[in-house]
């Protein structure tokens, strides 16, 4: 009987799965494109056309949806979005599994269903990263290591161990995680802990061959010494110049104009408030810009880490403050009945946090690495509310009062991804990218087109060289009459997306420049009646 009822429980996840696929799209079916678009088929395409593996933080990536390049077209944004929304949907059965065997199938089903409408998951399954994967081969690794850790430790620690490296092949943002898998699994298996040293040291070395095995074609290119095949597996050096827009506006003023900027920078700094002499100071820091000793660079740290705890309540990330109406309830049960369980997810998310913000002085929003914590804590507070509805009014099912509680979560969480996606597909480039394409077919192959950073997806389908030329760098070198240095420098034959005050400034420095223009309006989808009435429903 136990073992139909889980059959029965495993189809319904099969049909669940493909329904939350399908409604995730359903923003990009009915407006007719994504709202982003998904850089990862440029990995594709570099793997199919030239054999190599990318060497981006999202390695794995390139190889899992290199199967799918013969049967969609590089332009067809929509199915290679699917195809992303179809990864993080199959994450969900490992993580149904998990939570299943962490509690009950009955907060597994609301985990799952709270998560799937995560306004930051939404977002995430319609963007075609290393997220989605990464997410699967994380849940996988939790289901194995709760299946086989109790029957065969070192089976079980194996087998998390390549899901791990797995995970952090598909994003490397998950490598903030492994500190704390390694001190929490110690710290929990202290009454054995040689043995458990051993076998934490064995899932970082596991992780660790896992994570750089997707770049084995690149090291079985013929003609490569033994030392450079062994490189490919090694850490590169740090390079700044793929981090170079965080601080300057482009890579001409890195290169050339880096000690004006910096001092200009800094003197804006030095009559600022405090709020503004933190603005970018990670990055001051990383690229070595002023003084800045280790009092100001703990203080930042700090500013950072203070920073990221209001993610947790935004809307954009997790509905806003009402799902914490169930996640406190949830923390609160769980300190009662397994506080070693919640002793690690907070451990978790302090470690991420704490490397992020102190060990690479990060800014960016993470909280999609371990949100998946907050919706497990609101399943909980959601099944112990329905509880207290069955205890208060015993004619009301307990199943019943949880049905209609996650309903109204999972309603709620649609009105929160409807706000987020109307504000996504306000700003998107995705129509002005197939525009540029279409004007730009009869450019010469070797041309090299200037553009704004603010258009830099823009260019998303063109083949030709492009050079960002920031508006900001424009107006400098325009003042000083050496706006036809980066032309030049660079040997630009076209501009496009520049406003006509700057596009004119350009030509006059450079009267054999081409001005490039598009009209995005002719390639954004006509809306039925009927389809504007869905597509405000939902976005």
């Amino acid at each position: 009987m136990k073992h139909h009822s889980l059959l029965l429980h495993l189809s319904l996840l099969a049909v669940f799965c493909i329904a939350i696929a399908i409604v995730w799209m359903l923003p990009v079916l009915l407006a007719g494109f994504p709202f982003g678009l998904p850089y990862a088929v440029h990995y594709v395409r570099e793997l199919a056309e030239t054999g190599l593996v990318s060497s981006r933080p999202n390695a794995l990536l390139s190889l899992l949806l290199w199967p799918f390049h013969g049967l969609i077209d590089w332009q067809n944004m929509t199915g290679w979005t699917a195809v992303g929304a179809g990864f993080l949907a199959a994450a969900l059965v490992p993580w149904w599994w998990s939570v299943r065997r962490l509690f009950d199938a009955r907060i597994a089903w609301i985990a799952t269903i709270v998560l799937a409408f995560m306004p930051m998951y939404w977002v995430e399954a319609v963007q075609l990263g290393g997220y989605a994967p990464a997410f699967f081969f994380l849940f996988l690794g939790f289901a194995l290591f709760i299946e086989v850790h109790p029957r065969n430790a070192w089976a079980g620690t194996i087998l998390a161990g390549i899901c791990f490296g797995l995970t952090m092949a598909a994003s490397h943002a998950f490598f903030t995680f492994l500190p704390w898998f390694a001190l929490a699994y110690c710290w929990f298996r202290r009454h054995h802990l040689w043995s458990a040293v051993l076998q934490a040291g064995l899932y970082c070395a596991v992780a660790y061959a896992a994570f750089v095995a997707p770049l084995l074609p690149n090291a079985l290119q013929s003609g490569m010494t033994p030392s450079e095949r062994l490189a490919v597996f090694l850490p590169a050096p740090k390079d700044h110049m793929t981090g170079v827009y965080h601080l300057y506006p482009d890579e001409y003023t890195y290169e050339f104009l880096r000690e004006e900027f910096e001092q200009k920078q800094l003197r804006t700094l030095e009559q600022g408030s405090f709020l503004v002499r933190q603005d970018n100071q990670n990055y001051r820091y990383i690229f070595g810009v002023g003084d800045l000793n280790l009092r100001a660079v703990l203080t930042n740290s700090i500013w950072l880490f203070a920073n990221a705890i209001p993610q947790l309540f935004l809307m954009e990330n997790i509905g806003g403050v009402f799902l914490w109406l169930f996640i406190l309830p949830g923390m609160a049960l769980l300190y009662r009945r397994n506080r070693r369980l919640l002793y690690a997810f907070i451990g978790l998310w302090l470690c991420m946090e704490l490397v992020l913000r102190f060990g690479f002085h990060f800014s960016r929003n993470h909280l999609m690495n371990t949100g998946w914590i907050l919706a497990l804590l609101a399943a909980v507070g959601i099944d112990w509310a329905g509880q207290r509805v069955r205890t208060q009014w015993q004619h009301v099912p307990a199943l019943c009062a949880m049905a209609v509680i996650t309903t109204l979560v999972s309603a709620q969480l649609v009105q929160a991804n409807r706000m987020l996606f109307a504000r996504l597909y306000a700003k998107s480039n995705v129509p002005a990218a197939y525009a540029v394409a279409a004007a730009l077919e009869d450019v010469p192959e070797d041309a090299v087109i200037a553009y704004p950073r603010n258009k830099a997806e823009t260019l998303f389908f063109v083949r030709h060289t492009s050079v960002n030329i920031h508006n900001a760098t424009i107006d400098s070198l325009s003042e000083k009459q050496e706006l036809h240095k980066p032309l030049e420098h660079y040997g630009i034959t076209h501009i496009l997306g520049y406003d006509a005050e700057r596009a004119e400034l350009i030509l006059n420095a450079r009267r054999d420049i081409e001005l490039v223009e598009f009209d995005e309006e002719e390639f954004i989808i006509p809306l039925t009646p009927f389809r504007r009435l869905l597509l405000h429903a939902i976005r």
